[in-house]
């Protein structure tokens, strides 16, 4: 009996651990994605991958900093990933469309837009629409 609650005791105080240690590293991860510095960040994610390879709120963490370092296809692996892993993270959705935006796939990014449920939905369809105007117009004026 003693033995038991000793070693329930040790594996309770290894998994806190544990715990603490991953919650610090999305803390830095956080910290440096709000300070923009991504390239720091990115570095985070990939270590709390290495632990927690399944975390969707991880891979978007870091498709977030791929994409706020203008690495869009980068950033769109990422949403793939925390997509594939949880199929309703509307922000990933969301963000997704914008890094397929940056890399002018519109209609992938329409796509995306309808299944992200965003408040701000509407307003960045019409600014998509508007981007595929200009686009148009700018190829039948060349």
């Amino acid at each position: 009996m003693k033995r038991t609650l000793l070693f329930y005791l040790l594996i309770l105080s290894l998994t806190s651990t544990w715990a603490q240690t991953t919650s610090e590293y999305l803390d830095f991860a956080i910290k440096y994605t709000e300070e923009n510095k991504h390239d720091e960040a990115i570095k985070v994610c990939d270590k709390l991958l290495e632990m927690l390879p399944n975390s969707a709120d991880i891979f978007y963490l870091r498709g977030v900093n791929r994409y706020l370092k203008s690495d869009f296809e980068g950033a769109i692996l990422d949403f793939d990933s925390t997509l594939s892993i949880n199929p309703n993270h509307s922000d990933a959705y969301f963000f997704r469309a914008k890094s397929k935006r940056a890399l002018k796939d519109y209609w992938g990014a329409f796509r995306d837009l309808n299944k992200a449920k965003d408040e701000n939905f509407y307003s960045t369809i019409s600014t998509l629409a508007g981007d595929m105007v200009r686009s148009i117009f700018r190829k039948s004026n060349e």
